[in-house]
């Protein structure tokens, strides 16, 4: 024998079985279509199939399309798991989708598409499989769920394999890794790295093959799902000893998958049965055919029912009957098989089936016939190395694809360096202009401080100085006046002199306009309005026709009357001294929660930040600092046509 056949090629795909299926919800549906949904009732009941098909003929004849479709996808699921070929449901399925167009686009409609394809790749129909997968990923309006989109996703990629389309295989089981990887779904990495090395072992690239079987293996050891780990490491033994012819090297490492199997305590059927195909290889290798067919007949009797991978054990079957005999029991039988494997586009175990096909004819002594097995051998012989050379060309698409993914990725390194460094120098500007603003900003709050606390200080020098003047005046005033004008009462009184009335009322009024000064008594005795009132006609009286318009419905603290008096008075008798003026205006308005207080002249105005950064201006100081005082925002607009003083008073 020059190479063992390929063990479980179908059954890569298939072995999805256990993963979770998103179906449809039918509110209306009834308990007997559940029933069909049942791999005991399938496997228990030998009616099960009969029930299906009446109940199914049943809802097509009361036009219930989407229980009808339901119901299928309850028996494909069934079929689907137990591997069987129901070439009766697969025609009954094609016909039902084609046929009723307004069907619901929804998971249930797509994962029939797909068990359509499954079948087809069952009956080695691979380009049939192709089409329906594509229909069932084609529902793009369907959320078909991330393990319904890997199982029809991992049929569509095997199905590029069989059909000699390894590159859009390999592109489907890259993005299922990807899909797979991203919710830790370990098994069905290892499947899709199985499925890259079953490419690349039929295009004879063993290097990349075991890379892949080493992946796959080590995915599946992470996984739960042990048994594709023993399928994966059985796949990988038979094709590396077809491609290396590595005997030793072979059981060695079938030996080291039995002692692995023999630490599960509760190894299941399918589990078994790929350890059966080890334990038949090691016997055939070791020329116990006894033993060979032995292990292979209970894999046979394991898989009596899955034609996909029956075939598989028939042909081990047909080796170990020509090892014993020389010759095959039935050459019809082997010849269809071997046309199995040609369709399958394995060539090299096909040409090992004809090479004995021709060796028994020529045992027989049907030389025709061994003419014709021998031209088989040589056309698959010739077809193999046509496929070893397109495995060479395939890794030089891969070898061309992957440098030019590499110098493109060198590119993209080279402006991703560029750009960063970009960033780093704007970064590195920006931070130094912040730091530059920082400190700029920090130095002129720094000197607006120093300027404020200078203010501060010349207003306190100017407040002591001119509380010391306005004492020298009033002392003046009652020396030169008051003190004067009784002192002449005093001496009139002394030499018996009458006193006039008016005298005394004269040195009363200058009392009384001393103490004015000092202090405006009429704000508490008239109220806030009044005083104001007063004080515009006190300032008209002066030369300077000053109106009032105050409408003072939020009351002040006593304490903020007076500041906001002094700052009104201040305002008025800097126009009278300093503007230039022959008219001013007080408006008090009552607005919210705020007074708004506006004085105006029309006088010849001057240069508001001067005079505020001017120590001597008291006057301007005074307004400011007394605003502060209650809290007041304060704005000055001074131009050649007048000055307007606001505040915004809160109260």
């Amino acid at each position: 024998m020059k190479k063992p056949l390929l063990l479980f090629v179908l059954l890569l795909i298939f072995t999805a079985c256990n993963s979770d299926k998103k179906q449809s919800t039918n509110n209306e549906l009834h308990q007997e279509l559940t029933w069909f949904n049942s791999i005991e009732n399938f496997e228990s009941d030998p009616q099960f199939q009969d029930k299906f098909y009446e109940k199914y003929a049943f809802l097509l004849d009361a036009e219930k399309y989407e229980d009808a479709k339901l119901l299928l996808y309850y028996y494909g699921t069934v079929l689907h798991d137990t591997y069987f070929l129901d070439t009766i449901y697969l025609n009954k399925t094609k016909s039902f989708i084609e046929k009723n167009p307004s069907l619901i686009q929804d998971t249930t409609l797509a994962m029939l598409n797909h068990y359509v394809a499954h079948l087809y790749l069952c009956n080695f129909k691979a380009l049939d499989a192709i089409s329906w997968s594509q229909r069932a990923l084609s529902l793009t309006d369907v959320d078909l769920g991330e393990s319904n989109a890997k199982l029809i996703k991992s049929a569509l990629a095997y199905s590029y394999t069989v059909t000699n389309q390894p590159k859009l295989a390999v592109e489907i089981y890259l993005d299922i890794v990807k899909l797979a990887e991203k919710t830790g779904d370990y098994a069905y990495v290892g499947r899709a790295y199985n499925g890259m090395a079953l490419i690349y072992t039929r295009l004879r690239l063993g290097k990349r093959a075991q890379q892949m079987y080493q992946k796959a293996v080590e995915n599946f050891g992470k996984s739960s799902y042990r048994e594709q780990y023993f399928l994966t490491y059985g796949e990988y033994i038979q094709n590396n000893f077809g491609l290396n012819q590595d005997t030793t090297e072979t059981l060695s490492l079938i030996d080291q998958v039995l002692l692995e199997y023999e630490k599960w305590d509760a190894p299941t059927g399918f589990a078994t049965c790929y350890i059966n195909g080890m334990k038949f290889l090691k016997s055939y290798l070791n020329d116990d055919l006894d033993s060979a067919l032995y292990y292979n007949n209970l894999s046979m009797e394991f898989m009596k029912n899955n034609e996909a991978n029956l075939y598989a054990f028939k042909i081990n079957d047909f080796q170990i009957y020509f090892r014993q005999h020389g010759k095959f029991k039935d050459e019809k039988e082997v010849v269809r098989y071997a046309n199995l494997l040609i369709e399958e586009e394995d060539f090299s175990t096909g040409a090992i089936l004809y090479n004995q096909l021709h060796e028994g004819a020529i045992a027989k002594g049907k030389l025709d016939d061994a003419l014709l097995y021998k031209n088989k051998e040589v056309d698959l012989r010739e077809l193999l190395q046509q496929q070893n050379a397109d495995g060479q060309l395939f890794e030089l698409e891969i070898k061309y694809e992957t440098e030019k993914k590499e110098a493109e990725l060198v590119k993209q390194r080279q402006v991703i360096l560029q750009n960063n460094l970009i960033i780093t120098i704007l970064a590195l500007s920006l931070a130094f202009i912040i730091t530059v603003f920082f400190i700029v900003s920090q130095i002129k709050k720094r000197r607006r401080a120093q300027a404020d606390m200078q203010r501060q200080q010349d207003f306190t020098s100017q407040l002591f100085l001119n509380t010391e003047e306005e004492r020298s005046r009033i002392a003046n005033e009652l020396h030169d006046g008051v003190n004067h004008q009784l002192l002449t009462i005093k001496n009139n009184i002394a030499t018996d002199k009458k006193i006039q009335a008016e005298d005394i009322g004269e040195v009363i009024e200058e009392v009384r306009n001393i103490s004015r000064n000092l202090h405006p008594s009429i704000l508490q005795t008239a109220g806030f309005e009044v005083a104001i009132n007063n004080l515009c006609d006190r300032v008209t009286e002066a030369g300077l026709f000053a109106t009032c318009e105050i409408d003072y419905l939020h009351k002040l603290s006593k304490n903020k009357e007076l500041q906001l008096y002094r700052i009104i008075q201040e305002a008025l008798n800097n126009t009278l001294k300093h503007g230039k003026a022959n008219a001013a205006k007080v408006i008090l308005t009552s607005q919210d929660n705020f007074l708004h207080l506006e004085i105006k002249d029309n006088g010849s105005g001057f240069d508001v930040d001067e005079q505020i950064n001017n120590s001597k201006s008291f006057g301007l100081q005074s307004i400011l600092q007394r605003a502060k005082a209650i809290m007041a925002k304060v704005k000055i607009n001074s131009s050649s046509s007048g000055t307007v003083i606001l505040l915004k008073i809160p109260v």
